[in-house]
């Protein structure tokens, strides 16, 4: 599942943890509070494609980290007008607001209120922001295949006990205990040393934080897996 509970914080180590609370449910009702912040702000052109296109896709996740001081700053068109034209994004015919209808506006719109976009201090041009990870995907991976590992920490203790046990006996042909043995202790300190890495807030200052507003039992998930 890619998660892991400690006390009261649940720590997502793979976006597959998201199901478990429906994140994605989450998501879109806070896209569709500030899609309607955004209406009311009006400035856009073509509202009704834009909210379209800010909904489709994983543009609904961008939402969590939406900017609302962005949103009052592009009130202003003077404000708006500079922005256009530093993230190319197009005006309508009157040069007032951000012209939704073309082709790639919205997403350009919805990263600039998202914090997606910034200027580069260096080039002076528009960049995209790319969501701050803890490594790679080559990482992510190897803290998944770890936390499989954890998840049977019990019978890796079973195995230790009956291989040790085994040894001590005097096995004549001890070797496989001793390879299985070793094998589990380092697993288990490089597990260890991993998710002592992964969990530190040092390397976690950046992620994002989320808490549970309320939670309700469903008692017919485990129906819906069987069907």
């Amino acid at each position: 599942m890619g998660i892991l509970v400690v006390g009261q914080t649940v720590y997502f180590l793979t976006l597959a943890g998201e199901n478990l609370f429906n994140m994605e449910r989450s998501y879109k009702a806070v896209c569709h509070r500030k899609l309607e912040d955004i209406a009311q702000a009006d400035i856009i052109n073509g509202m009704e494609d834009f909210k379209f296109a800010a909904a489709a896709g994983r543009n609904p996740r961008k939402f969590i980290s939406f900017n609302a001081n962005r949103l009052t700053a592009l009130k202003k068109k003077s404000v708006r007008v500079a922005m256009a034209r530093q993230f190319s994004i197009p005006l309508d015919a009157d040069g007032d607001k951000f012209d939704a209808s073309v082709e790639g506006t919205a997403e350009k719109i919805v990263k600039l209120l998202c914090n997606k976009g910034m200027i580069d201090p260096f080039e002076k041009m528009a960049v995209e922001v790319v969501a701050p990870v803890n490594g790679s995907d080559w990482a992510e991976n190897t803290v998944s295949v770890i936390t499989d590992f954890c998840m049977f920490f019990p019978l890796w203790i079973s195995v230790l006990f009956i291989d040790i046990k085994s040894i001590l006996e005097g096995n004549p042909n001890i070797w496989p205990e001793i390879i299985s043995v070793s094998l589990i202790l380092l697993v288990s300190i490089i597990s260890l040393v991993v998710l002592m890495h992964e969990l530190n807030p040092r390397n976690t200052s950046n992620q994002q934080e989320y808490r549970i507003v309320s939670a309700k039992e469903e008692k017919t998930i485990t129906a819906e897996y069987l069907l």
